[in-house]
C-alpha cells in the first residue's frame, strides 16, 4: 500500500497578463505559497505520505529567471517527503528543458527527483511508471509506450504522464493519451492509478476511480470549473482495491465567470444592475477574485452610466480583476427618454456638454462618450 499527493500544472512564472499589476503579483506569490500549503498538509499527516508527484508543468515556462527557480526549490525543499516531478511540455523550449540547466541542477534540494521514462523502484513493493515529454511536442502516445514494456508482477504501480486523453479531446491529435491502452492496462492489473497533467481541472477520467487529472493548485482561467480546481489529490493505493481519492484545497484565489458565450448574461433593467452589483458585493474576498462576463446589455442613458460606473470601480479596484469577455455583445442604448440634462439641473455651457455627449452616446453608441457622461454626473451630483 502507498499513500501519496497527486498534483500538476504549478505552472510557476506564469505572468496573469488578464490582472492588474498589484493583482498578478499577488497571484504570482499565490502559486508559491500553494506550495507551503501542500508542505504543511504533508506534515500534518505525521510521516504518512510516502511521497508526492508533480505531473507535469510545474514551471510555466523554462525561461523563468534563477530567482523564481530558487524561491521555488526553497517551498518544495520544506516538503518533508521525496517529491518526484514529470517533465512537461511547458518546461520544454525547442531541445532546451529546465531541469537540464545548470541553474535548476545547481538549486534542486535532495528531495526533488526529476523522472526519467521507465520505470522507477521507489522501495519494495512499489514502482512509479514515467511518461515524461522528451521534447516540445511528440507524435505518439506517451504512456501508451510505457505500457506496452511492462509485464505482470505484485507490486503497486503508478503511471505517471501529461497531456490530453482522448475520452475528451480531440483524437486526430498525435500524441493524444488512448484511454483504451490504460483501462486495459488497469483491468490487467499491470497498473493501478494513473496520475496526470495537463488539465487545470480536477476530474476522473471515465469515471473508472482509477484515472485522474489533479488539477492546478490555483486556477488559471475563468472558463475553468471553479468546483475543482484549487485542488491536490491525496491517493491511497493498495495492490488489487479501488484508490481511496480525497480531494484537498489549496486554492487562495478564485477566477469567476458570468454567462458564457452561448448564454450571455443579461444586463437590461435597473434590476438587474442591483442583482449584479449584490452580487459583487457578497464575494468573500474581493482582493483575490476576479470576474469574467459574458455579457448582452441594453439599458438606458442613466442605467448605462451606471453600468459603466459600476464596471470602472470593479476592475482593480473592488475586484483584482474585472473583465467584459470577447464574445460579449456591444452594449445597446435605449434612447427613449434620453434627455436627462434638466433633471440633472445643467443650463448653459455644461448642459450643452451633456447634449453632445448624450448625442454621441445615443446615436454612435461611443464607451468613450457614455464614460464621460458618468464622469460629468458624478461631478454635478457632489457639487
Amino acid at each position: 500500500m502507498t499513500r501519496f499527493i497527486h498534483t500538476a500544472d504549478w505552472q510557476i512564472g506564469m505572468p496573469f497578463l488578464f490582472l492588474e499589476d498589484d493583482a498578478r503579483i499577488s497571484m504570482r506569490e499565490a502559486r508559491l505559497d500553494a506550495i507551503d500549503t501542500i508542505a504543511d498538509y504533508v506534515a500534518d499527516q505525521d510521516g504518512r505520505i510516502d511521497f508526492v508527484v508533480v505531473a507535469g508543468d510545474l514551471f510555466d515556462d523554462p525561461r523563468v529567471g534563477q530567482a523564481t527557480i530558487e524561491k521555488t526549490m526553497r517551498s518544495v525543499e520544506k516538503i518533508d517527503c521525496p517529491v518526484y516531478v514529470l517533465i512537461g511540455n511547458h518546461e520544454w523550449r525547442g531541445t532546451d528543458c529546465i531541469y537540464q540547466s545548470k541553474t535548476f541542477l545547481d538549486l534542486k534540494p535532495s528531495n526533488v527527483h526529476v523522472l526519467e521514462p521507465g520505470v522507477l523502484q521507489v522501495k519494495p513493493g512499489l514502482e512509479i511508471v514515467a511518461a515524461p515529454f522528451e521534447g516540445k511536442s511528440h507524435d505518439f502516445d506517451l504512456i501508451g509506450e510505457q505500457l506496452k514494456k511492462l509485464s505482470p508482477n505484485h507490486d503497486v504501480r503508478i503511471v505517471v504522464g501529461h497531456g490530453a486523453v482522448d475520452e475528451f479531446m480531440d483524437v486526430g491529435k498525435s500524441d493524444i493519451i488512448r484511454f483504451a491502452e490504460i483501462k486495459k492496462a488497469l483491468d490487467g492489473g499491470l497498473i493501478d492509478y494513473v496520475a496526470l497533467g495537463d488539465r487545470h481541472s480536477a476530474m476522473d477520467v471515465g469515471g473508472l476511480g482509477r484515472v485522474f487529472y489533479s488539477g492546478a493548485p490555483e486556477p488559471t482561467d475563468y472558463d475553468e470549473d471553479q468546483n475543482e480546481v484549487g485542488l491536490i489529490l491525496d491517493v491511497t493505493v493498495e495492490k488489487g482495491s479501488l484508490p481511496i481519492v480525497k480531494k484537498q484545497k489549496t486554492a487562495k484565489w478564485k477566477l469567476d465567470r458570468l454567462g458564457k458565450p452561448s448564454s450571455l448574461y443579461s444586463i437590461h433593467s435597473s434590476a438587474d444592475l442591483d442583482e449584479l452589483e449584490a452580487l459583487v458585493k457578497s464575494m468573500r474576498k474581493p482582493r483575490t477574485t476576479a470576474l469574467k462576463i459574458y455579457m448582452d446589455s441594453y439599458l438606458d442613458v442613466e442605467q448605462e452610466i451606471r453600468r459603466t460606473e459600476l464596471f470602472d470601480r470593479w476592475n482593480g479596484d473592488l475586484l483584482a480583476g474585472f473583465v467584459i469577455a470577447e464574445h460579449s455583445n456591444e452594449p445597446q442604448i435605449d434612447t427613449e427618454d434620453a434627455d436627462t440634462s434638466d433633471s440633472l439641473g445643467l443650463s448653459g455651457y455644461l448642459k450643452d456638454a451633456y447634449q453632445e455627449l448624450l448625442s454621441r452616446a445615443t446615436e454612435q453608441e461611443s464607451e468613450e462618450a457614455i464614460k464621460a457622461l458618468a464622469i460629468l454626473s458624478r461631478l454635478v451630483k457632489t457639487t
